[in-house]
């Protein structure tokens, strides 16, 4: 259960490492007249950055629940 607690409480950090990382290459890769592909090689990262936030939530509210019923039975 904790390994799982854990997981969740990170998953929003893993994702703004990505995005963070994902930012900084792009940066490191602009030049002038390159604008489609800055702008789909910034898409990426913030698509990951947005999937690790709903996988958060989700596994929140799914952690509440799990941990609610194990108060109830206790």
């Amino acid at each position: 259960m904790s390994f799982f607690h854990s997981l969740v409480s990170n998953a929003v950090y893993i994702g703004l490492f990505g995005t963070t990382m994902g930012v900084m290459v792009t940066l490191l890769n602009i030049s002038g007249d390159n604008q489609k592909e800055l702008i789909s090689s910034l898409s990426l990262p913030l698509l990951s950055t947005a999937v690790s936030i709903v996988v958060a939530i989700i596994g929140t509210f799914c952690f509440n629940s799990v941990n609610a019923k194990i108060e109830e039975t206790l």
